[in-house]
């Protein structure tokens, strides 16, 4: 009922419903993990909380941008979609930047071929981009052939510096 109002379902034409409930009742379509809570436990940092939201592959990244003094947002909404990492004044004079790091054993990010990602991605990537934002998706699979966190750094300065998702 969040794609349309109770009442136009129940006036829908029995083929319409059915295609509905296909595509639209109860689908994980992008992220599995929960929602962020506000913390119940007295005195908890809200970035603990936060850390505990991101995947291991997010935290590095969040790290990483730490150490190139790149103030950055860690789960934040735009376009009505979940953004892990964004910065609204990355290095290079862009004006604001969303970071997707792209793991596809924790969401549906690429369709059987790997280069290929699904409709729904590159649908996600466009509505950020068209709040403005700058995307920049990252592949688990090149962070992990970078070894040190200088070639981390590196790489994530011309990742930031080149021209993002197109």
């Amino acid at each position: 009922t969040t794609i349309a109002g109770s009442d136009i379902i129940l006036d829908m034409d029995p083929r319409a419903l059915s295609f509905y409930r296909t595509l639209c009742q109860d689908a994980v379509l992008d992220d599995p993990r929960p929602p962020a809570e506000e913390p119940d436990v007295e005195g908890a940092a809200a970035s603990d909380i936060l850390e505990n939201q991101l995947s291991l592959f997010e935290q590095e990244v969040s790290r990483t941008l730490r150490n190139l003094e790149v103030v950055h947002s860690r789960t934040s909404t735009i376009g009505g979609f979940e953004v892990q990492l964004s910065a609204l004044a990355p290095p290079g004079g862009r004006s604001k930047c969303a970071i997707f790091c792209e793991e596809p054993l924790i969401r549906s990010v690429y369709l059987n071929t790997p280069s290929q990602r699904t409709a729904w991605q590159s649908w996600k990537y466009k509505v950020v981009a068209n709040h403005g934002f700058q995307v920049f998706p990252l592949t688990v699979d090149k962070w992990k052939t970078l070894a040190t966190t200088e070639d981390r750094s590196t790489y994530l300065r011309e990742v930031l510096a080149g021209e993002g998702w197109q």
